[in-house]
C-alpha cells in the first residue's frame, strides 16, 4: 500500500480503521497485513461487537423469483452469534493495533431503532435496516474513537482508510489523496474465470426540497461501502456518523448503505474517485482459499483434454441432438453443443434454452428433489431452485451429481418433445 499526500507529494502516515463483526478475520489476516499494513507506516484501530456471526458463501442467495428479485432476503433473518476470541484477534494484529474497543450492544437495540425510523413498507430488497444501523454503529464507533485518540495523544495522520476485517486484499493499493476527495474501489471479487467485474452497487433516487439534497434516479450513480480512503481532515466530516445515518433514515433517504454514504459524501462536497486497480474480495466460509485456471470453466476452452475434466466428466449426460446455451453451458461444461437447435420453449430463450425452472419440472421430480433437499442447507435449496446454474457449478458431491443427472435428463426430454 502506498498512499501519498497529493498537496505535498510526501508518503502519507496512514490510520487504518477496522470495524464490525470479526467473522473470518483469521482467513484474511495474512493478505490484510501484507497489502494494507506492512507496506507503509500504519496504525490500526478497531471497534466492533464482542460477538459475531458466521455467514457462508451462500449467504446472499436467498429466495428469489425467476427474474432474480428477492422474495425473502436471508440477511434479514436472525443470525446465530458466538463470542469473539479477543485474545486471538489482538495477537494477530498486535504489531499494528494501537487502539481498540469491543462492545456488547445487542442487535435487538438496532431493531428497536429501526422500528422508530423505517416502517417495513419502506425497506428495500426485503433487507431489514437494522443491519444498516448495526453497520454504521460500528463504522461510526471506530471513526469517533480514532479522533478521540488523536485529540488525546496529539498524534496526527495524513490518510484514513476505513474497512472491514473479512476482506482479502490483492496487489498494491495506491493513490494520491487530496483534500475533499473520497477514494473507493471499482468492483469487488471475481467471476468464475477469475476476472474482476467493474462496477459498484447503485445508489437510489432521492430528492428533498427541505434540505436541497438530490440523488439522480435510474441508478446512474454508484458507490462502494467496503473500502474508503480519505484525508485526515476530510474524515472529520464522518464524525458522529451513526447519528447522521439515523437522521438520513428519518428524512426518508433510501435504506441502502451505499446510498447513504454517497449522499453524505456529496453533502460534504467530496469528489468521488474510483480505483478499478484495487483488487479485493469478501471472504465467506466455504470459499476456496486458493484457485487457479484448473477450477474455472475456461479450462474446457484452453485444455479440453485435461485429466481434471475427464475426472469430473458429465459425459454420461451428453446428448447428440440439442444445443446447449447460457446459462446452462456454464453449468454443464461437458455437455457437447452442436449446431442443431431445439424448438422454442415458452417463457424461455427461443431455440437455445435447455434447463427448466424448478416449477416446470414434473411433480415426480420435484418430490424427489425436495426429498433430497432435506439433506442440504436452506441456502443451497434456494440456490437450486432460483440460481440453478450456480448450484451445479458450486457443488460436486454424489448427491448433487444425482440431482444434476435427473434434472438434465428431464429438461432435455421435455425440450425435445416441444
Amino acid at each position: 500500500m502506498t498512499f501519498v499526500v497529493k498537496e505535498s507529494k510526501k508518503e502519507a502516515r496512514v490510520a487504518v480503521l477496522m470495524y464490525g463483526f470479526l467473522r473470518d478475520y483469521a482467513k484474511t489476516a495474512a493478505s490484510f497485513k501484507k497489502v494494507i499494513l506492512a507496506s507503509q507506516e500504519c496504525s490500526l484501530f478497531f471497534f466492533g461487537p464482542d460477538y459475531t456471526d458466521a455467514p457462508d458463501k451462500n449467504f446472499g442467495v436467498g429466495r428469489r423469483d425467476d427474474a432474480g428479485f428477492f422474495i425473502d432476503n436471508p440477511k434479514s433473518k436472525l443470525s446465530k452469534y458466538v463470542k469473539v476470541k479477543k485474545d486471538d484477534f489482538l495477537k494477530t494484529y498486535k504489531d499494528w493495533l494501537v487502539d481498540y474497543q469491543f462492545h456488547s450492544t445487542p442487535q435487538s437495540s438496532f431493531i428497536q431503532q429501526r422500528e422508530l425510523l423505517v416502517p417495513e413498507t419502506e425497506w428495500l430488497f426485503r433487507l431489514d435496516p437494522a443491519r444498516i444501523l448495526s453497520m454504521f454503529y460500528n463504522m461510526g464507533g471506530v471513526i469517533d474513537n480514532f479522533f478521540k485518540y488523536t485529540e488525546t495523544t496529539g498524534e496526527r495522520y495524513d490518510v484514513v482508510l476505513i474497512t472491514r476485517s473479512d476482506l482479502a486484499f490483492y496487489n498494491n493499493f495506491s493513490a494520491e489523496v487530496g483534500e475533499n476527495e473520497i477514494h473507493i474501489p471499482l468492483g469487488e471479487g471475481f467471476d468464475n474465470n477469475g476476472c474482476k467485474p467493474l462496477g459498484n452497487a447503485p445508489v437510489y433516487y432521492y430528492k428533498n426540497m427541505n434540505t436541497g439534497e438530490y440523488i439522480p434516479g435510474d441508478r446512474t450513480k454508484s458507490f462502494n461501502d467496503q473500502v474508503i480512503v480519505l484525508s485526515y481532515k476530510s474524515a472529520y466530516h464522518l464524525r458522529n456518523l451513526y447519528n447522521k445515518v439515523k437522521a438520513c433514515l428519518g428524512r426518508k433517504v433510501p435504506p441502502s448503505p451505499e446510498t447513504i454514504l454517497y449522499l453524505l459524501s456529496t453533502d460534504a462536497n467530496f469528489k468521488v474517485i474510483t480505483h478499478p486497480e484495487w483488487n479485493y474480495e469478501i471472504y465467506r466460509a466455504g470459499k476456496k482459499p486458493i484457485e487457479n485456471v484448473l477450477s474455472t470453466p475456461d479450462l474446457s476452452k484452453i485444455d479440453p483434454y485435461h485429466p481434471i475434466l475427464k475426472k469430473a466428466s458429465d459425459l454420461d449426460l451428453a446428448m447428440p441432438d440439442f444445443k446447449v446455451a447460457a446459462p446452462f453451458a456454464n453449468a454443464f461444461p461437458n455437455l457437447k453443443p452442436i449446431s442443431t437447435t431445439i424448438a422454442p420453449v415458452p417463457g424461455n430463450f427461443s431455440g437455445e434454452f435447455v434447463g427448466l425452472q424448478f416449477d416446470q419440472l414434473s411433480p415426480r421430480l420435484q418430490r424427489i428433489l425436495n426429498f433430497q433437499a432435506r439433506f442440504m442447507k436452506p441456502n443451497l435449496i434456494n440456490k437450486m431452485k432460483h440460481k440453478t446454474d450456480l448450484f451445479f457449478r458450486d457443488a460436486y458431491n454424489p448427491l448433487t451429481k444425482a440431482i444434476k443427472y435427473l434434472y438434465v435428463m428431464e429438461s432435455t426430454n421435455k425440450n425435445r418433445n416441444n
